[in-house]
């Protein structure tokens, strides 16, 4: 929508190469909510002279993908709008696209991690260490994660939020776990 962009020649890319590229082309959370910002994607397709765009992201921005499809094409612009899910939460399905990427990848990670601070822990004996996961309301990929390194204490914050529990019962059920480990 604002017209920023950045040519991607080799050598630009290069120092990038194997990172991810989060970092090279950042991560935008604007979402299109205005007939303006409509208005400002086309002028934006039209002065760079896009044949293709394409969207790499979870349901809002494909939602965004959506609405300059329907726009272009009723504008007959030459700009095609292609929206690839890509979502840590795994809540981007359907039958064409059984999981996206970035979510098999990413948990995969954090469970090789998460053993990780585990053998760290067991191995200085003193120490807790506290992991959070991020996601909107995935439970269930915590849970997965939960069964791949059995961590002594997981916390669901659907659960949490479900049994009305307030910090001070957390903290004393964490507080109970440790104790009685010493």
């Amino acid at each position: 929508m604002k017209s920023k962009y950045v040519i991607l020649i080799p050598e630009y890319i290069y120092p990038y190469r194997n990172q991810g590229g989060y970092d090279l082309i950042c991560s935008g959370r604007d979402k299109i909510q205005t007939p303006e910002q409509i208005k400002q994607a086309e002028e934006t397709a039209l002065k760079l002279d896009l044949d293709g765009l394409v969207v790499i992201s979870g349901d809002d921005s494909n939602t965004n993908a959506c609405l300059l499809v329907e726009k272009f094409r009723s504008k007959i612009l030459k700009t095609r709008v292609i929206g690839c899910p890509k979502t840590i939460d795994g809540d981007l399905k359907c039958k064409e696209v059984p999981t996206s990427f970035w979510f098999d990848t990413a948990y995969k990670i954090y469970a090789e991690m998460i053993g990780n601070v585990m053998v760290d822990a067991r191995s200085i004996g003193k120490c807790y260490h506290f992991v959070r996961l991020m996601g909107c309301a995935a439970s269930h990929n915590t849970l997965e994660r939960v069964l791949q390194t059995h961590p002594n204490i997981t916390l669901i914050g659907e659960e949490v939020a479900a049994n009305k529990q307030a910090l001070k019962s957390v903290a004393d059920n964490i507080a109970d776990v440790i104790c009685k480990r010493a």
